[in-house]
This record gives structure tokens, C-alpha cells and sequence, in this order.
């Protein structure tokens, strides 16, 4: 299993349905990265609501997808924007760009792997 997730949940969510699994691997790789630059934009403007909600609607999403580290490391940034602390909201928010990015591309080869089934 690639190093930033675990899909564990969703197997066990999926009952191990291989392509259930695919389809939400896909709704994943539909939805967050348009979230991400959501995110991306509020710590641009220093724009803490926009940074939370951001966050927030993010979590369940990687979750699902076993993004522990991406999550906790998401979990900062909301907190810390409803802290208004926009010096460490602008690092975190750049961590975790880098993480979302290496967690999508295990995705992308996860889903390669069960479409090829």
C-alpha cells in the first residue's frame, strides 16, 4: 500500500466491492482537488473562513480514502484558522499540497490497479 493511505475503510465500507471501491476512489479524484485549490486560494488571502470551511468539507473525503497523515495534517489547518493564525495556516496549507498531491497519485495508480482487476 502506498505510504500516504490506506484503504482499509474503504474496503471494509465497500464489503470489498472492487469497482464500489473504484467509484469512490474516482469521486475522490473528482471532487478534492477542486476543494485543495480552495484551500490553496483562502491561505493566498489570508481568507481564515474560506480556509476552514475548506478544511473541513475535506476531512470526511480523506478519511474514506485511509489519508491519515493528510487528515491530521488538514485537521491543523482548520484549527488553526479558527484561530486566525495566518502565519501557520500559509505553511501548513503548503504541507499539505505536497502530501495531497503524493496521496492522489497513489490514488490514481490505486484505481489503475482495481479498474485493471
Amino acid at each position: 500500500m502506498p505510504p500516504h493511505i490506506d484503504l482499509s475503510f474503504l474496503e471494509r465500507f465497500c464489503q470489498g466491492d472492487r469497482l464500489r471501491m473504484a467509484k469512490y476512489i474516482a469521486l475522490y479524484l473528482a471532487e478534492a482537488p477542486a476543494i485543495f485549490a480552495e484551500l490553496q486560494q483562502g491561505a493566498r488571502e489570508q481568507d481564515v473562513a474560506q480556509v476552514a470551511a475548506a478544511a473541513h468539507n475535506l476531512r470526511p473525503m480523506m478519511h474514506q480514502m485511509g489519508a491519515q497523515r493528510l487528515m491530521d495534517l488538514v485537521t491543523s489547518v482548520e484549527e488553526r484558522a479558527n484561530e486566525d493564525e495566518t502565519t501557520a495556516i500559509a505553511l501548513l496549507v503548503q504541507d499539505a499540497m505536497r502530501m495531497a498531491t503524493e496521496v492522489e497519485t497513489a490514488l490514481r495508480a490505486e484505481l489503475g490497479r482495481l479498474s485493471a482487476g
